[in-house]
């Protein structure tokens, strides 16, 4: 049916063009709908090259801290088997081991195993 009308067009040149607009709304659509989805996945991008920046971050202050640790449990050890030696010593020769040196020492000592302590409660498991 090719009628034309006061327009000059016919039916079925109506019809194509409606079409063509119909296409290109859905065109818009679907490229806006492209547009969000491009806005979220860059963000989705951002934020995940953040958090692998701090999870890498994270990690090596897990790996410090898991070496400080391993260091303080070293040294609270060694210290522990020298102020043993040191009060072992100082009772067979029956002197006094209560000496402000000792003293201090113990104190750093307690110290020391409070810090890993600390440490070791940070630490994942």
């Amino acid at each position: 049916m090719n009628n034309i009308n006061p327009l000059g067009k016919t039916y079925k040149e109506y019809q194509e063009e409606l079409e063509k607009v119909n296409l290109t709304k859905v065109e818009l659509s679907v490229l806006g709908d492209v547009e969000k989805q491009t806005k979220k996945i860059n963000s989705f991008l951002k934020n995940y090259t953040n958090l692998s920046k701090q999870l890498k971050d994270a990690a090596n202050v897990v790996k410090k801290a898991k070496k400080l640790n391993d260091d303080g449990y070293d040294l609270h050890n060694k210290s522990s088997a020298i102020g043993s030696k040191f009060i072992k010593a100082a009772k067979e020769l029956g002197v006094d081991f209560d000496t402000p040196e000792f003293r201090e020492y113990a104190k750093a000592s307690a110290e020391l195993s409070k810090i890993n302590g600390e440490i070791l409660k940070l630490l994942p498991r």
